[in-house]
């Protein structure tokens, strides 16, 4: 990757510049020694901008001075940038974005219904199939809004905040409304040999009129740096649920590990927990393990993203009616690809694919989302 950056920064310093951009830096640096000179020019071309021209001027550096700290902060922020990894990965800031995306669709399973047409329950074998009805299966054509932002803010050399902000609507046309969004604070120590953290987030869903989710959640991590630009993280979080409509509430606690790789923006986990009612009904109650992995690379003219997770649950009470103690497994895969209109705008297409395996058939549906968005970006 080093190797294919540098080539990279070559071709782009051989382009022409902007008047005059070149001679600034260059002119900055002629009253030092070589190696000074070398980093009064690094710092210049990143002040301007210029990435791959700070990329080699570092080089340079620490080609005549190895180990020079300054010199690997300038490369680091230098690749950093060329890599375009997230905002709270980045040292500079305040770095703010915002976007607003327009949505078309289909949904193959709008209201997340079971392929079965009748439910037969085995304590009343004697008593006709029950139709499923609204519970069945639907498909739909789908509109939706939806803007979010994003902003980073470093607190000092080793200490950073992330905001993150999602809201949006979605109208199945031949369904009903949905309305979403969700805030999260992200705080972040990033230590030499250990990185300490702690996020904070908020969640709510509406079906039509009907709100169906209101979640908060508390999370803390511990990352240390590994060989490279990877990283290993233990996590735990503890989300508070409560569902209006059907007046239940739930804990669930989360624990797991991830590996994580800056330049392809990866993320491994490996995660398990439990979910418990509070003062009610306990059929939502479980015990689950899963695996999730995301990453995005560059692809020709844009960026292909991909997120695939897998989670098992055990719930712990028998359920009567089907005479069997229920046991769920949740696919899903994510794909999509960023594609750059022009300067601030993108257009992205996206499918999403889920399954939810279960041994209770009304809870047991497969969908699959085609998704077309034009975003605006801020």
């Amino acid at each position: 990757m080093r190797t294919l950056l540098l080539a990279v920064a070559l071709a782009t310093c051989a382009l022409p510049l902007s008047a005059g951009a070149g001679a600034d830096c260059r002119e900055a640096a002629v009253s030092a020694d070589e190696a000074d000179r070398n980093l009064t020019e690094a710092r210049c071309w990143l002040r301007q901008g210029r990435y791959a021209a700070a990329l080699l001027a570092a080089e340079r550096v620490l080609a005549l001075r190895p180990g020079d700290a300054e010199g690997e902060a300038v490369r680091e922020q230098a690749l950093r940038h060329m890599q375009a990894v997230p905002l709270v990965e980045q040292a500079d800031g305040p770095v703010a974005q915002g976007w607003i995306a327009l949505q078309a669709g289909y949904d193959t399973n709008a209201n997340l219904g079971t392929e079965a047409e009748e439910v037969r329950i085995p304590l009343r074998l004697r008593l006709p199939a029950i139709e499923t009805e609204d519970l069945h299966q639907r498909s739909s054509r789908l509109l939706g809004l939806h803007g979010g932002f994003d902003a980073a803010f470093s607190l000092s050399q080793r200490n950073r905040l992330r905001l993150v902000g999602l809201a949006g609507a979605r109208a199945n046309l031949d369904a009903y409304l949905t309305r979403n969004y969700a805030l999260e604070a992200h705080a972040e120590h990033r230590g030499d040999f250990l990185r300490p953290g702690f996020w904070l987030a908020l969640e709510e869903q509406w079906y039509n009129k009907y709100g169906v989710l209101k979640a908060r959640t508390l999370g803390g991590r511990l990352a240390a740096p590994l060989a490279g630009d990877h990283e290993l993280e233990l996590f735990h979080a503890v989300t508070p649920k409560k569902f209006p409509f059907f007046e239940l509430s739930t804990i669930e606690r989360t624990s797991g590990v991830a590996l994580r790789q800056t330049a392809w923006r990866m993320r491994f986990a490996l995660f398990g927990g439990t979910e418990r009612a509070k003062g009610g009904p306990s059929f939502l109650d479980r015990d689950f393990v899963g695996v999730a992995t995301q990453a995005s690379a560059a692809a020709g003219p844009g960026r292909l993203y991909l997120g695939v997770q897998h989670v098992r649950s055990d719930f712990l009470v028998f359920s009567r009616p089907f005479l069997v103690h229920r046991h769920d497994e949740f696919s899903e895969l994510h794909a999509a690809y960023d594609y750059a209109l022009g300067r601030n705008w993108r257009l992205v297409p996206r499918v999403v694919l889920q399954e939810n395996r279960s041994n209770i058939v009304v809870t047991a549906y497969e969908r699959v989302q085609w998704l077309l968005e034009l975003r605006r970006q801020f």
